[in-house]
């Protein structure tokens, strides 16, 4: 089953991604576009850290966002 998204849903990416971002990152879709969808992430002050392109099948909704969740390994 394919789970649709709608502006401003908070989500959480499921799987690591290319761009850098890491499983567990959570953000606010921001745009829908067929089976993509644009994913805002921000710091623990509410500025935008980036803007990423996420497969819609690599997210997953969630009912709360965190403040300060990391969006990238600190290795």
């Amino acid at each position: 089953m394919t789970q649709t998204f709608a502006e401003l849903d908070p989500v959480e990416v499921t799987s690591d991604q290319e761009s850098g971002l890491v499983e567990g990152a959570r953000g606010t879709v921001v745009a829908v576009s067929g089976d993509v969808c644009t994913v805002e992430f921000l710091d623990s002050v509410g500025y935008t850290i980036g803007l990423f392109e996420i497969p819609s099948g690599d997210l997953q909704l969630v009912q709360h966002i965190g403040a300060n969740a990391s969006i990238a390994r600190e290795d």
